[in-house]
């Protein structure tokens, strides 16, 4: 225990990392947070039954799968990382937001692979950003510490979103994930 706490403190000790593993960790928390309560906001304003849910979160998965075979590629020689950061982060925020918009299931459906392929290429570079600003002695340690973040940064959404959507109103959380992101 103590020395995964060392390579912690370790990995924290250089800024570029303290910066990346933030972002990670906001992120996979604003993420976690419009999955958690995203479904409860298509069944009050859609009228979503389970299979359509289902079908809507496959949809957002292909998306997703399409991006990290075909985009990232595609992207990875033209743009650095941190170009494509800095703009999917943005693209993500504000697709989650717009979800508020649409007055039919069409509308979320075109808003759908425009999230997903911001997210894809958010999970791919975020973690190629991380991996080139380890020391190579301690990459392994960087990227599983990288994985805790991701982990804790998805563990407390669905926590607080209870809170948040039963004290407010039920697509709260989803604000909450947009301004997070």
């Amino acid at each position: 225990m103590e020395q995964i706490s060392y390579e912690y403190l370790h990995a924290l000790q250089r800024p570029q990392l303290r910066e990346l593993f933030t972002v990670n960790f906001l992120f996979n928390a604003g993420f976690t947070f419009f999955t958690t309560f995203f479904a409860v906001f298509l069944i009050n304003k859609f009228r979503f039954t389970q299979g359509d849910i289902g079908t809507f979160f496959a949809f957002i998965g292909l998306c997703f799968a399409l991006t990290q075979a075909v985009i990232v590629r595609i992207l990875a020689g033209k743009f650095s990382e941190i170009q494509i950061v800095r703009i999917s982060l943005l693209v993500s925020a504000v697709s989650v937001f717009l979800y508020f918009f649409p007055n039919s299931v069409l509308g979320l459906y075109l808003i759908t692979p425009v999230l997903a392929v911001a997210n894809g290429l958010n999970f791919a570079n975020l973690t190629a950003l991380i991996s080139k600003n380890a020391d190579a002695s301690v990459q392994g340690e960087v990227l599983g510490i990288n994985s805790s973040v991701s982990a804790l940064a998805m563990m407390i959404p669905p926590v607080l979103s209870g809170y948040i959507a039963a004290g407010l109103k039920p697509e709260t959380p989803i604000y909450v994930s947009a301004a997070v992101i």
